[in-house]
């Protein structure tokens, strides 16, 4: 499979994690005008970077696995631990302009993630995810929620 492949809402059984809309952020006024949708890639991971399912295995697997996300047969369920975190009703925050691409910060219970701006051919406009993690502090602020 290709970096760019997309993984499935293991919830839904689709590819969306859920869509967001009319963004209050007022650095960033272009935003509040793009809908869409939420995307979990295949990805990649080399040393600390990359994005999607095998950079958050790499990084965060071992926490995932320790917080009791793992099958009758010992695999972790990270897709399972993404989709609880990256839902509609998680609340979505902004940190700032301190990335190179527009980046939003996902939080709930379960954890954190992070959210990238992209667009391709394929998908157009959407959010990547590129990590998420099992973290209890919201960071940044607070400028909407995942539908």
């Amino acid at each position: 499979m290709a970096k760019h492949s997309l993984i499935r809402n293991p919830d839904t059984n689709v590819n969306s994690f859920g869509m967001i809309k009319n963004l209050k952020i007022p650095r960033e006024p272009q935003l509040k005008s793009v809908d869409a949708d939420i995307y979990l890639f295949l990805g990649f991971h080399k040393n600390i970077w990359g994005f999607g399912l095998k950079h958050i295995q790499h990084e965060h697997g071992n926490e995932i696995r320790n917080l009791g996300f793992v099958d009758d047969e010992g695999r972790t369920l990270l897709t399972e631990f993404v989709a609880s975190i990256v839902r509609p009703g998680t609340k979505l925050y902004y940190t700032g302009e301190s990335w190179p691409k527009c980046r939003l910060l996902v939080w709930n219970q379960n954890g954190r993630g992070i959210l990238e701006l992209r667009e391709n051919n394929k998908q157009g406009k959407h959010w990547s995810i590129i990590t998420v993690f099992p973290e209890k502090n919201p960071a940044g602020r607070f400028v909407g929620i995942i539908i």
